[in-house]
């Protein structure tokens, strides 16, 4: 009977994978450490670059929580009306003209632009700046004689178009900080306008300004000793406001004559005075005289007619409103707002001619007084120029004071430095940790390296030891 052999063969690739120990994992790391030691440190670095310089620069953000500390008039929204009258907006800190003024004058401390270097238009297009409230305001009651500070403002932006950090940082705290800074320039600014006589054939402008800039400087000084205190401490004066208001009553009183300031308006008309009259020039002056008296008449009738035109509106829209109001139509809101406008109109028309009109008339007597003058007149003419002028010096000193003491108090309930949440005013978010990155790129690095470099080791193993490890196993089964 025939012989048969059965010859089983065993998958070498099998094989192979039965050869993973421990010990020649182990093995294969002592012979290839400095490869797999290599090749980790490579994956570690890369991992690292990637996110310090790749991810962290392209979604990284600057942001800072803040709110601000500064006297207001009134504030709502993120309107403030400042304690001058003018209106300042929170919002402005991101506006356009507020990040072009922070990249053109953010000087360092030679002088040079520090944000030279980079792109105002990569700033405007990508930095993505944005100012929210910490608190939704539609669910928080809102009072305009709510204090500023009220309100926490976070403030955000893209580090990506300013190359760094520390430069995405450093603009975000100028932003900031430009409010307080726009602040302090509009008190600084506020000074009151001097009132100057000019060489005009008359004083109606000056003379008529002399009580309006006295009641102004006098009712200005009692609106800050309401809204703050009658001690409060002027120290460029070294007095309290309410000494500074005295010492300006005492002044005008004494130097310029309270009567002069008063009632310059009332004795410019009652005696016609002309400014510059000496009675050589009559011919010259009366021209010029005669020639504002047609201007004046024109303005006059003009103003009239308009007048004649608005009344007349006015009653048209009188009838116009009672039969709307009757019919119930919902236009009545509408006319109602319209009337009211032309009621403001008349009456500014209506203040104009009356101005006109005491321009008319003060003409009228310039040139009477100035066809028949006499000695008396002319000397009328340099004393009362010499009171005004002595007037006008006065006032103009006082509102040069007083603009330096409402700033002075201005600012010293403004908080000019932002109140920022947290002990570092700007911090970086939205970014992953390169050292720890780097550090799980060493780990993953090394366990990768390490089992290629192992199945490296198993395949160089020599034909001998597969023999005796019996990786090419072959069985015969022998049969008669």
């Amino acid at each position: 009977m025939a012989e048969e052999k059965t010859i089983i063969i065993k998958n070498s690739d099998e094989e192979k994978k039965s050869n993973f120990t421990f010990k020649n994992y182990l093995t294969s790391i002592k012979i290839y450490r400095y490869w797999v030691l290599g090749v980790s440190l490579l994956v570690a670095v890369f991992a690292y670059l990637i996110t310090a310089l790749g991810i962290n620069k392209n979604l990284s953000k600057v942001s800072s929580t803040f709110s601000y500390s500064f006297e207001t008039q009134s504030y709502f929204g993120s309107d403030a009306k400042l304690l001058d009258g003018s209106t300042i907006s929170i919002n402005s800190i991101v506006g356009a003209d507020t990040i072009r003024s922070v990249y053109e004058n953010t000087l360092d401390e030679e002088g040079n632009k520090v944000f030279a270097k980079l792109n105002l238009e990569d700033i405007m297009e990508d930095s993505n700046i944005a100012l929210t409230k910490e608190k939704d305001e539609e669910n928080i009651e809102r009072k305009e004689t709510d204090p500023v500070s009220v309100d926490t403002f976070i403030l955000t932006a893209n580090i990506k178009p300013f190359k760094t950090e520390s430069n995405a940082k450093l603009f975000a705290k100028e932003l900031i900080e430009s409010l307080p800074k726009k602040i302090r320039e509009i008190y600084s600014n506020a000074a009151l306008t001097t009132i100057s006589i000019g060489d005009s054939d008359d004083y109606y402008q000056s003379v008529d300004s002399l009580s309006t800039r006295y009641n102004l400087i006098d009712s200005t000084y009692g609106n800050l000793i309401s809204k703050f205190s009658s001690a409060e401490n002027v120290s460029s004066e070294n007095k309290s406001l309410v000494e500074v208001k005295a010492d300006f009553l005492s002044n005008v009183s004494v130097s310029a004559n309270i009567t002069y300031v008063t009632q310059a308006r009332s004795n410019l008309l009652k005696y016609g005075y002309v400014n510059n009259f000496t009675g050589d020039n009559k011919t010259e002056t009366l021209a010029l005289l005669n020639g504002k008296k047609k201007i004046l008449e024109d303005r006059y009738n003009d103003t009239n007619t308009y007048i004649t035109i608005l009344k007349s509106a006015i009653d048209s829209y009188q009838h116009v409103y009672l039969a709307t109001n009757q019919e119930g139509s919902d236009k009545v809101a509408v006319l109602s707002y319209e009337f009211e406008e032309l009621i403001q109109e008349y009456q500014t028309a209506q203040y104009t001619l009356n101005s006109i009109q005491y321009e008319k008339d003060l003409v009228d007597k310039q040139i009477a007084n100035v066809t028949n003058y006499t000695a008396e007149y002319v000397t009328g003419c340099t004393t009362f120029k010499n009171q005004i002028k002595k007037c006008v010096e006065v006032l103009n000193s006082e509102s040069q004071k007083l603009s330096r003491v409402r700033t002075e108090v201005f600012l010293k309930h403004t908080s000019l430095s932002p109140m920022y949440s947290s002990t570092r005013a700007i911090e970086v978010k939205g970014t992953l940790p390169p050292i720890l990155i780097g550090a799980a790129g060493l780990i993953l690095g090394f366990i990768a390296s390490s089992l290629i470099y192992t199945y490296v080791y198993i395949n160089k193993l020599p034909a001998s030891e597969e023999d005796t490890k019996k990786s090419d196993n072959k069985k015969v089964n022998s049969k008669a």
